[in-house]
């Protein structure tokens, strides 16, 4: 879902050139589609998350990523463990111990999900118009 969201707030503030892209830790749920309630979460929002087919962080290249978003302490502890910069890494929602994992619940916490995340979208954005007002380069998340 952050995906979508976090394409939707750059489209929102007229940011171009910014490659958005998920990827879970879970191997075994690589190629699976998203689930049905994240699904409907979207669709209330007016985002198509139908296309959505899930990937290994393991198959892609993540140090060339400027930054990369954990929905939890332990991802990050992987992440670190893997050699990535812990400059790069940002746990959303950190505060509150990261973001509600909605998996194998009802649609109640999805939607709460969803709304967490759409917090962490608008805050990433907002962190990002302060970067890019110092610098030309488009970074990758």
């Amino acid at each position: 879902m952050l995906e979508v969201l976090l394409k939707k707030e750059l489209q929102e503030k007229g940011i171009q050139g910014v490659k958005v892209e998920s990827a879970g830790t879970l191997q075994e749920t690589k190629g699976n589609s998203a689930n049905e309630h994240s699904i409907t979460c979207m669709v209330e929002l007016g985002l198509n998350l139908r296309n959505h087919r899930s990937r290994w962080f393991g198959d892609l290249n993540l140090i060339d990523y400027d930054l990369i978003v954990c929905m939890e302490e332990e991802q990050l502890n992987i992440l670190t463990y893997l050699g990535i910069p812990l400059e790069k890494i940002l746990v959303a929602n950190k505060g509150a111990g990261g973001v509600p994992n909605p998996f194998k619940k009802d649609l109640a916490a999805y939607q709460e999900c969803s709304k967490v995340l759409q917090q962490v979208a608008r805050e990433i954005v907002n962190s990002f118009l302060r970067v890019l007002s110092l610098n030309t380069k488009s970074p990758n998340i």
